[in-house]
């Protein structure tokens, strides 16, 4: 009997293995697909790659622009200002959604903070839910 194990990613996860390879150095889709395969041990294409950082820059969490000369321009992507606030922001929701209110509680408590409900309601509220 042969097993087919089937890896499905979330479009966030594989967003994140992007966004964890670009700093502040300009990257092409060729060099941050490389990288991100490289780091972690995958195989994703140019184009699922570049319809990712199309995605990232719509959400402005990265910025691109045009280098080069002649037939050779390249389009190169760096990380904006505010994209690790903003990523950090997503996890914060996605924890929320998933386990409500007792899992900012559990954030609290990894980070040695006690968190009440007054609290736990103030950051609902900075994080628009």
């Amino acid at each position: 009997m042969n097993i087919v194990v089937i890896y499905i990613m979330k479009i966030d996860d594989l967003k994140s293995r992007v966004l964890s390879v670009i700093h502040n150095k300009p990257l092409t889709v060729r060099q941050i697909m490389r990288k991100v395969n490289t780091k972690y041990g995958r195989h994703y294409g140019y184009t699922t790659i570049g319809t990712i950082l199309q995605r990232l820059e719509s959400d402005e969490m990265i910025k691109s622009k045009i280098s080069g000369a002649d037939r050779r321009n390249q389009k190169l992507f760096t990380i904006s200002k505010n994209a690790h606030k903003q990523e950090v922001s997503r996890l914060l929701r996605s924890l929320f959604f998933k386990f409500g209110p007792l899992g900012i509680r559990h954030l609290g408590e990894i980070l040695d903070t006690k968190l009440d409900e007054d609290e736990i309601e103030s950051i609902l509220e900075k994080l628009d839910l």
